[in-house]
């Protein structure tokens, strides 16, 4: 008996999760190390939340339980830093700095670097990843991200169990190393993050600074541990490049012209023509729909290739390998830019 179109889509979104599953099983080795756990929650967490909408949306009512007091759709919600609006996005990093700056006597940001002087995540960050939108108290408890931690792992183990019929050859596709880290203390009030010459507020330096270490986390972490084959890979890093290129371009229209607003101006071009709303959409749910239609185009409909032709049909025939490439690349570029606008110079770093 012919399967229906929803039960082919159904069969696609199964073999999705499962590879997805199966992946963050894999990376436990790597995730084992507390920075690079911390920074891998969101990530965590849209899987998480992602099974859950897609089930819902199945007609399938489950309820993940979690004893934290931090909420998994809380801490997927980061992955878009800060949200739609620069005036809001401005004050949440003044705020977090400010509370940091009275529970630890002004040495208030601890930066986050690998072996290659890369910055991979900061302190401030981290702390916004677990707060609710309000942020009326901020604070950061191990035993609640414990328990949160110990909510995801429940859910893809069980996931991992449940759809053990399906066979994905070739997974996890994964590389795990242990990295050496080392750590950083500033005082933001006395230590401009930023070069003198970008004439950059402290709330946008912070915000450039949070939105590297999301660029850089996918850049130099799971870039490196995740083989390309493995569609995961692109969904991390597309969605960071995503939410990634949407700030830049909020603060380049909040800045007056010179040349970090030209630098802006310029990742802005180089990355928009392979910015789309309805795959980023995709990456972020489950079932290769958007407003109740099936964007992969039946021409290039294939279940022997990633993402089975979203690729192609969201991006003119484009190859899944030749877009994990330009999204590399675009990373690589506000990589770089946002690093030269940095003014730290750590000295005496503490390995961790």
């Amino acid at each position: 008996m012919p399967v229906t179109k929803d039960e082919y889509y159904h069969l696609l979104a199964m073999k999705m999760i499962k590879n997805d599953c199966e992946t963050l099983k894999a990376l436990v080795p790597t995730l084992n190390q507390p920075y690079i756990l911390l920074s891998s929650m969101p990530y965590l967490s849209l899987f998480c939340k992602s099974f859950e909408d897609y089930c819902h949306s199945q007609g399938k009512n489950i309820a993940i339980s979690n004893a934290s007091r931090y909420s998994i759709e809380t801490v997927r919600s980061k992955l878009k830093l800060f949200g739609k609006r620069f005036d809001i996005a401005t004050l949440s990093t003044e705020k977090i700095d400010r509370i940091l700056d009275d529970l630890y006597l002004h040495h208030n940001l601890g930066i986050i670097y690998d072996s290659k002087s890369h910055i991979i995540t900061n302190t401030q960050y981290l702390l916004f990843l677990f707060q609710p939108k309000e942020m009326e108290k901020c604070d950061l408890s191990n035993v609640d991200i414990g328990l949160l931690g110990k909510a995801i792992g429940t859910v893809i183990n069980s996931v991992s169990k449940g759809l053990s019929k399906y066979s994905i050859p070739g997974i996890p596709l994964i590389a795990n190393k242990r990295y050496t880290l080392f750590y950083y203390d500033i005082i933001t009030d006395m230590q401009p993050l930023c070069n003198k010459e970008c004439g950059l507020s402290k709330a946008i330096s912070l915000l450039i600074l949070h939105i590297l270490c999301s660029v850089n986390y996918c850049l130099y972490i799971i870039n490196d541990i995740v083989k390309d084959a493995n569609p995961w890979k692109l969904r991390v890093q597309y969605i960071s490049l995503y939410y990634a290129f949407m700030q830049l371009d909020r603060i380049s229209q909040n800045l007056p012209s010179g040349a970090v607003r030209d630098t802006l101006v310029t990742i802005r071009a180089e990355v928009e023509p392979i910015i789309n709303p309805d795959f980023r959409s995709c990456l972020m749910h489950y079932g290769f729909i958007n407003k109740a239609q099936y964007l992969i185009d039946d021409n290039y409909l294939n279940y022997a290739i990633p993402f089975f032709g979203l690729v192609e049909s969201c991006f003119g025939g484009k190859e899944y390998c030749d877009l994990l490439g330009r999204v590399n690349q675009g990373l690589v570029s506000m990589s770089n830019a946002l690093t030269q606008f940095m003014g730290i110079e750590p000295k005496n770093l503490l390995i961790i």
